[in-house]
């Protein structure tokens, strides 16, 4: 089922505090709703079983970003607006999602899949995403090649679709910011 013509259901799947399986800038992934802490404390934990541990917080734009982490450095506005491929930023999340817990890195990424930017603005809240790749070169990869078996209990799989963006068959850059504010690429 595609994400676009199911929105009403993936939303009360999500308010529910239930997860989904889609596709997120080309790359397969569990996820639910962030502010959900049962629902993201579940997922995080089958994450551990299945190897993955790349935790990120799906954000339709630059608004819910800064409404979501504690600090943003000043850069990253024109980073995203410039940047057409997908970003991973390491940053510190703000109280609203303190349930998550701190041996976890966490990445914020501003999806540029616009399927997943009209389900993130639905549901009207960040999502947790855990993807099910070890390397995310090997993004696109259809689902029938995807270990899902450590994931449980999804109420929703998104069918796969076409990708219309160059940028989606490309790799998503991770970065960070150092204490002097410069870029550090880490990946």
């Amino acid at each position: 089922m595609q994400i676009e013509d199911n929105l009403t259901l993936i939303t009360s799947i999500l308010e529910n505090g239930d997860s989904i399986l889609f596709q997120a800038d080309g790359i397969w992934g569990v996820s639910c709703n962030a502010l959900n802490s049962d629902a993201s404390l579940r997922i995080l934990e089958q994450a551990k079983f299945s190897g993955s541990h790349l935790v990120e917080i799906l954000v339709s734009d630059l608004d819910m970003l800064k409404k979501y982490t504690a600090s943003l450095h000043p850069r990253i506005e024109t980073l995203l607006v410039y940047h057409e491929r997908p970003i991973r930023l390491k940053c510190k999340a703000a109280k609203s999602l303190s349930s998550l817990p701190d041996h976890y890195d966490i990445f914020f990424r501003v999806v540029k899949d616009k399927a997943c930017r009209i389900l993130i603005k639905e549901v009207n809240n960040p999502l947790l995403f855990v993807s099910f790749l070890e390397n995310d070169r090997l993004t696109h990869a259809p689902l029938h090649k995807i270990r899902t078996n450590n994931f449980k209990n999804v109420e929703f799989i998104a069918s796969e679709r076409l990708l219309e963006d160059e940028y989606e068959y490309t790799p998503i850059i991770k970065i960070s910011f150092d204490n002097e504010g410069l870029i550090d690429v880490l990946k």
